[in-house]
Parts: structure tokens; sequence; C-alpha cells
């Protein structure tokens, strides 16, 4: 018995996606800082458990939207390999969205609005708008990015969230794009219509890669207009620009859902270092 709950709350932190909940965490913090090196840590505190909740909610009304597509794609998923009640688990989902949005309400108006139109779309991606091409690339991309703006509000100034959230956005849209490639066969079992299904997937690719260099391109430019310093441009060159061509190439010379998986994955990472990158090109 011991064992089983043990596995089932193990279960639960890959169903709610606790590193992508953390993730949100940690931007949050950053955003923060980067508006102001001393914020109210109250309304941070209040922004953290915010963050947390809505994704939290969002990645569990995701995969319960997505079980069969899950089923081919990804079989060890908790609500396919574990004994999860799924009507509890969409009232979790509700709970999650409104303690968070509540607690939004005492950061800011703005956050508020923010978190609640969150939780929304979060939704409406989960039972719809992922099955849209491209629509639904977009609308993770810009949920992503829009945390920067509730992360920098919480600190005090949302105009020092934008271009993390510039930054953040085409990085995940890229993303979105070559996680659609590697997802293809089960989307195309599930019914589903993404881009590498209604267009290719060579030409899914290449519409990934020219994201990709536009956000490349969109890196140098807080270097030399002298927003970020040298510590920022060197970070972003060597460690998100460089690794980002090579991950691609990976991603085109192999043809196996290991191997795009991989590249997936770290191209996440990649995101993380160049976060780094603006938090230590602020200071």
């Amino acid at each position: 018995m011991k064992q089983n709950r043990k596995s089932k709350f193990i279960g639960f932190m890959y169903l709610i996606r606790l590193n992508n909940c953390l993730m949100g965490v940690f931007s949050v913090i950053l955003s923060a800082f980067i508006a102001t090196r001393d914020p109210d840590y109250i309304k941070l505190l209040l922004s953290i458990i915010t963050v947390f909740f809505v994704f939290a909610g969002g990645n569990i009304v995701n995969d319960l939207f997505d079980i069969e597509t899950d089923r081919v794609n990804k079989p060890s998923r908790p609500l396919i390999s574990m004994d999860f009640n799924l009507k509890h688990m969409f009232v979790l989902v509700f709970v999650f969205f409104i303690a968070g949005i509540i607690l939004s309400a005492f950061i800011s108006t703005a956050a508020f609005v923010i978190a609640l139109f969150s939780a929304l779309l979060l939704f409406l991606y989960s039972w719809s708008f992922k099955r849209l091409p491209f629509i639904g690339n977009l609308t993770i991309s810009f949920l992503t990015a829009i945390l920067f703006i509730f992360g920098a509000e919480a600190g005090g100034d949302f105009t020092k969230g934008i271009f993390p959230a510039v930054f953040s956005f085409f990085m995940n849209l890229g993303r979105e794009i070559t996680k659609d490639i590697e997802d293809v066969d089960g989307d195309e079992y599930a019914g589903m219509k993404t881009l590498p299904i209604i267009i290719g997937k060579t030409k899914s690719f290449f519409l990934a890669v020219v994201v990709f260099f536009i956000l490349i391109a969109i890196t140098f430019v807080p270097y030399f207009n002298g927003t970020y310093n040298k510590w920022y441009f060197f970070i972003t060159v060597f460690g998100v620009d460089i690794v980002l061509i090579v991950l691609l190439s990976i991603f085109f010379i192999f043809d196996d859902i290991r191997t795009k998986r991989f590249v997936n994955n770290y191209i996440k990472y990649d995101m993380i270092i160049g976060l780094i990158a603006i938090m230590m090109g602020a200071t």
C-alpha cells in the first residue's frame, strides 16, 4: 500500500509536470527581479503560488483532453498507466485555476486579468485550439510569453518583462513546431490537424528554422542598443544561439523519435540558459 501511494504521488508529479511548474516559478522570480532589485516579497510569493496552480491545472487538463493521442505517443503518461479518477482530475483542474485567479487579485488588477485570461486560454487550448494547425502553437507560445509580463508586473514594472516575453515567445513557438513533428504519428492517429500533418514534416521543420533564426537575430538587439551588458551577449551567443543551430542540425539529420525528443528537451533547457543570460545582462 505504501509503495502504491508513493507511486501515485510520483505519477501525480508527472501529471502536473512539476518541472514545467518550477520553470514557470523560476521565470516569474527572474522577471520580478529584472523589474526591480527590491520586489514586494508578499506579491512575489503570491505570484509564485498563482503560477504554480495555473500551470498545474493547465497541465492536467491538457492530459485529460489528450488521452487518445497519448495512448500512441506517450503510453507511460500517468492518466493512462495509473489509476486516476478522471472526474476527480477535472474538479482538481478548476480548484487549481480558481485558487490561482483569486490569489492573483491580491497582486494587482493587471495580474488578476492576466491570470484569468491565461487559465481560460489554457482550457481552450487543451479543448480545441491545440487541434488547429498553428493556432495551438501560437497559443501556448503566447501563454508562456505572458508569464514574464506577469512576473514583471508582480515586481512593479511590467515593461521590464517585454523582451523576456518576446524571447520566450519565439523560443517556444519554434519548439512547439518541432514537438508537433516529433508527435506526428500519434496526432494523425487521433485525427488532429497539426502543421506537419497539413503541410508535411519538411516544410514544418523549415518554418521552425525560420522562427528560431528570427529569435537568434532578436537576441542581438538588447546588447547593441545598450539594454543588456556583455555577459548577456556572451552567454546568449555561445549558450543559446550556437546551441540552437547544433540542435536543429541534429534534428534534421536524425529522423527518429528518440533523437527528436532529445532535441526538444534540450531546446527547453536552452531557454533556461537564455533567461539566465537576460538576468545576468540586466544587472
